[in-house]
């Protein structure tokens, strides 16, 4: 077994032998416009028309050439002199079979020929089709439905109301299991390629579901009034509050790869230590972002404290908070001998509203977060050094975003379109 190294090919096309597990693959020198062929056992991942470098394994017995590596990006290093061909000396000759015109006439057109005395060969001639294909023309149309072409369709008629329940009751389950779910109420199989094709052709879609707690239910009559409510403040004195975790494992959660392969993202998977972010941002176009601070575990009454101490205190602003426990702290600010967070917040000229409960939607920090989740799993750090750099350098992008389209996100979700929500018990 001897090995070959090619700096400089362009792999061309593939085809399949006689032996399933086995391609041929056609490639050419850049360098002296010759074309070649290997054979390999798996898919070669390769851009076509691009340059790279090829590693083959030459057979002693047959002298086959055989698959090994190829690399785009290991051409400039083993190629020393420019590409000279771009293209093959050799030119793949394919066969082109000529079309033939066929010039259709109507039935009125073929009358009026027959008319001015031409034969039905010379019309034949004319129109470069059959003597019967001329008659069959000139036949007068019966005025009766077509038939639509293609195989009759496997469910139809009132059986499609059943999809209602797919995309309403079933929304959560797999085709597989609609498929069968049909099968069992109309009394034939139909297979999941069917329901596919189903879902595609009327419009039903496999999208994100949008989570919202059960216990939210019952207070839908109360998030109306209170968004409307917060529309009548001065919009340019909304602040919003909130507080997010983050770990020292963050990974993104998809990637790009060759088709067939899978993507593998490694992350540390011992992680004790919590990091919480508490983030504060104002209903202003730029520089939205007042405050935030990234602290060791969980939040508690007296991190919550020190953090709105820091929050500017000039006129009067309008924050929004969450139901949670450090937010209305009373007897844990107490035992530290500090005012509750209430009087705080009204000593630092700021009047709290409280969301509806179990209805984070209402919150423009979630948004936020989410934007500085993706910039976290992205650059993946693993000390708290660079989790707050990484951060840091996040909230330096939300300086530049407009928040209020965040506050009017917020403030006008429609909870009423509720066909795509998960209700999480």
């Amino acid at each position: 077994m001897q090995g070959l190294d090619i700096p400089s090919v362009k792999i061309i096309h593939h085809e399949k032998t006689d032996n399933p597990k086995v391609l041929k693959y056609t490639y050419f020198d850049t360098q002296t416009g010759l074309k070649d062929y290997f054979y390999s056992h798996q898919k070669v991942n390769h851009i076509p028309n691009l340059p790279g470098t090829l590693f083959l394994t030459i057979d002693d017995n047959q002298q086959k050439k055989f698959f090994f590596y190829f690399s785009h990006s290991l051409h400039e290093f083993y190629l020393k002199e420019p590409v000279k061909f771009e293209e093959p000396l050799e030119k793949e000759t394919i066969k082109t079979k000529l079309k033939r015109t066929v010039i259709k006439l109507a039935h009125q057109q073929i009358r009026k020929l027959r008319e001015r005395g031409l034969s039905w060969k010379e019309i034949r001639d004319f129109c470069g089709v059959s003597e019967w294909t001329i008659r069959r023309w000139n036949k007068k149309e019966e005025n009766k439905e077509k038939k639509k072409p293609g195989r009759k369709p496997k469910i139809s008629g009132n059986n499609l109301f059943l999809l209602e329940s797919c995309a309403t009751t079933f929304r959560g389950f797999t085709q597989q299991w609609i498929s069968k779910y049909f099968s069992i109420k109309i009394g034939k199989p139909i297979s999941q390629p069917t329901i596919s094709r189903l879902y595609k052709k009327y419009g039903i879609t496999r999208k994100t579901m949008a989570s919202h707690y059960s216990e939210l239910e019952p207070l839908l009559e109360r998030i109306k009034p209170f968004a409307e409510l917060i529309k009548s403040l001065p919009p340019t004195q909304l602040l919003a509050e909130d507080e997010c975790a983050f770990y020292l494992n963050e990974a993104p959660r998809r990637g790009y790869g060759w088709k067939g392969e899978r993507v593998i993202s490694w992350k540390p998977g011992n992680f004790k230590v919590r990091y919480t972010l508490m983030l504060c941002i104002k209903n202003v176009e730029k520089g939205g972002v007042i405050h935030w601070k990234l602290i060791e575990k969980g939040a508690k009454a007296k991190d919550f404290y020190d953090f709105i101490e820091c929050l500017p205190a000039s006129d009067w602003n309008y924050l929004l908070l969450d139901n949670a426990k450090i937010h209305h702290a009373v007897g844990a600010c107490k035992k530290l001998g500090l005012l509750s967070i209430k009087r705080l917040l009204f000593s630092r000229n700021i009047l709290p509203f409280y969301l509806v409960a179990y209805c984070p939607q209402l919150n423009p920090v979630e948004l936020c977060f989410c934007f500085l989740r993706g910039f976290v799993e992205t650059n993946q750090p693993r000390t708290f050094e660079e989790l707050k750099l990484i951060i840091e350098k996040g909230v330096e992008e939300l300086q530049k975003k407009d928040m209020t389209k965040y506050f009017r996100h917020c403030l006008n979700y429609d909870f009423s379109k509720n066909e795509q929500v998960n209700w999480i018990m």
